[in-house]
């Protein structure tokens, strides 16, 4: 066990699969995909050639650049991530944290789908092959001078929120979470970039200068590194605030004035509240000047009471009274959208049963085969009335006690020739 597992118990269930942490080597030990993404191992080069054509750059970043990238056999267009930094195994490929996190994450609606993985041991190239979308939230927003409505920034946040709720369950928090990281196509979200995740069990102090900055909560600014997931809650607040106004709330040009941008919206945090940072950083000095703050609302005047308490929620500065991912998917503001969900999941339900009865025929019980012979031989309809049956003894009635229809014909029949006699 390694030394951020002491705070898991040995039978708990995240014991059996990968937890994201720095000794990822150890962990590849008790690895369990749910889902197996092949590894490709060959040329770079061949892969271009052969599997994918390139069509052109997406992107380049830090660590990465995004390629689209065509398949030859079918087609489709897929991102091709090209990691910078080379690798000499394919256990060092497999260990990566991103590759370990989308592994574990996929498949889910607001997550990233990974394809495959390619590796060229000559060169020690790592390439993920990814879904294809068409555009990150910061591209939507780059240059626009039209707000989005608040409905569609409201249905795009709540998406986001989900992808991080099944990230948090899963053990993982993502710890870069911005516009640029957020991926949509046909009005659908995805959460994407991976390479800084964490494991929600893990133990600090976590690398301090983590996330960017505009992003970064409070806890990560003023602490060293003792920070959780709910750092990834404070971001989507930031990205909230900034789809509806499409500016920044917090554009700090470093750290101190980063800390000045929060105090200056959200005004300077009580004794109590900065009581909680000192003991984990003795370096920086907690004096700050007094400040009321001038609100969210002076930001958004043209947005419900609603999203803007939805924000406050989400940009508290106690991180032990913020909101979690699960909390906001269950508030009111969200309601609509909640029960939007469970109709589209009540239909997709209702058509997988009935394919599933359409494909998989019923097993044939024994009333069925009784029905089955019944309806080959068919017999004549049967007369409900009791049938009459013929008198033995003579009494002229049937054991039912019906007269019988000869007897009294034979009678009337004496007593005419009787009478015929006489008038003779």
């Amino acid at each position: 066990m390694n030394k951020y597992s002491n705070s898991i118990s040995s039978n708990h269930p995240l014991h059996q699969k990968n937890i994201i942490t720095d000794n990822t080597k150890n962990e590849q030990k008790h690895s369990s995909d749910k889902k197996k993404t092949p590894v490709i191992v060959g040329s770079i080069n061949q892969f271009n050639i052969h599997t994918y054509r390139i069509i052109g750059k997406k992107g380049e970043g830090t660590f990465s650049e995004v390629l689209k990238c065509q398949s030859v056999k079918d087609g489709k267009y897929f991102a091709c991530k090209k990691m910078k930094q080379r690798y000499e195994t394919v256990e060092q490929v497999c260990s990566l944290r991103e590759v370990q996190a989308m592994k574990r994450l996929n498949p889910h609606i607001n997550i990233i789908e990974l394809h495959e993985i390619v590796f060229d041991r000559r060169s020690g190239t790592v390439a993920l092959v990814c879904e294809l979308m068409e555009m990150n939230l910061y591209e939507l927003i780059r240059g626009r001078r039209k707000l989005l409505s608040e409905l569609q920034v409201k249905n795009y946040m709540y998406q986001l929120v989900k992808g991080l709720n099944h990230m948090h369950q899963i053990g993982i928090f993502h710890r870069d979470v911005k516009p640029e990281n957020v991926l949509l196509k046909d009005e659908q979200i995805k959460l994407a970039d991976f390479g800084s995740v964490r494991s929600v069990y893990s133990k600090p102090p976590y690398t301090e200068y983590i996330s960017t900055r505009w992003y970064r909560a409070p806890e990560c600014l003023l602490t060293d590194g003792h920070y959780s997931f709910k750092m990834d809650m404070w971001s989507v607040g930031c990205c909230f605030h900034e789809l509806l106004c499409l500016h920044p709330l917090f554009p700090g040009q470093n750290e101190i004035d980063q800390v000045a941008k929060i105090h200056d919206v959200l005004g300077t945090p009580s004794k109590f509240i900065l009581d909680k940072f000192k003991h984990r950083n003795q370096a920086i000095d907690f004096n700050f000047p007094a400040k009321s703050g001038i609100g969210i609302e002076k930001y958004l005047p043209h947005v419900s009471q609603g999203a803007i308490d939805v924000i406050y929620k989400l940009v508290d500065y106690d991180f032990d009274t913020r909101i979690t991912a699960k909390q906001t998917l269950s508030l009111a503001y969200f309601r609509d959208l909640r029960e939007a969900d469970r109709r589209r999941q009540s239909r997709v339900e209702s058509k997988s049963r009935m394919s599933t009865e359409e494909v998989t025929p019923r097993k044939s019980t024994k009333r069925d085969e009784n029905n089955n012979i019944s309806k080959k031989q068919p017999s004549k309809p049967q007369d409900t009335a009791k049938p009459r049956i013929k008198d033995t003894f003579g009494s002229g009635k049937s054991q039912y006690g019906k007269t019988n229809a000869n007897y009294l014909l034979k009678q009337a029949q004496q007593r005419q020739t009787k009478l015929y006699q006489k008038v003779r």
